[in-house]
C-alpha cells in the first residue's frame, strides 16, 4: 500500500473554491488533512470558511495574508511568559508555522478571528453580474 499522493490530491488539500473539481474528478482529497495544525474547509451561505486548530496561540502570534490567488497563514512561536511553569510533558506543539492555500478567482478573504483555540477565516464568493450588450448594425 502506497502513502504517496497525486498532484491533484496535494492541490485539493490546500485549495479553496475549487470544490467542484473534487466532484468532477471523484477524488476525496478535500477530506484529508495534515497532522500539524489540523483544519476544516466548509461551505457557508456566503462562501467558505477555514477553521484551524491553533490552541496556545494568540491573535498577535498569527498573521493572515491574501495576495493574488494565495492565502498564507503564519504563526510565530509564542513567547514563554516570565514565571510560567515548567512542563513535565508537552503535548501541544507550539512552534512557528506556515500554511498556504490556493484561492480561486472570485473568492475574497473577508475576516479572520480566534475563539476557543480555533482560527476561523471567512471567505466570500463575489457576486458576478451579467450585462447584456446590444448588437448594432456595422
Amino acid at each position: 500500500m502506497s502513502n504517496s499522493k497525486s498532484l491533484l490530491d496535494l492541490f485539493l488539500e490546500s485549495a479553496v473554491g475549487f470544490d467542484y473539481l473534487d466532484k468532477y474528478l471523484g477524488s476525496d482529497a478535500m477530506k484529508k488533512a495534515s497532522a500539524f495544525l489540523p483544519y476544516n474547509i466548509t461551505t457557508t451561505k456566503k462562501g467558505y470558511a477555514i477553521e484551524m486548530a491553533v490552541a496556545g496561540y494568540k491573535s498577535g502570534d498569527i498573521s493572515v495574508e491574501a495576495k493574488g490567488g494565495s492565502l498564507s497563514i503564519k504563526g510565530k512561536k509564542p513567547e514563554k511568559e516570565e514565571g510560567s511553569d515548567e512542563f513535565l510533558y508537552r503535548g501541544l506543539g507550539l512552534r512557528s508555522f506556515q500554511k498556504y492555500f490556493s484561492v480561486v478567482t472570485g473568492v475574497e478573504v473577508k475576516r479572520a478571528t480566534i475563539k476557543d483555540g480555533i482560527l476561523r477565516i471567512e471567505l466570500e464568493k463575489e457576486v458576478i453580474s451579467s450585462t447584456k450588450i446590444p448588437v448594432g448594425e456595422g
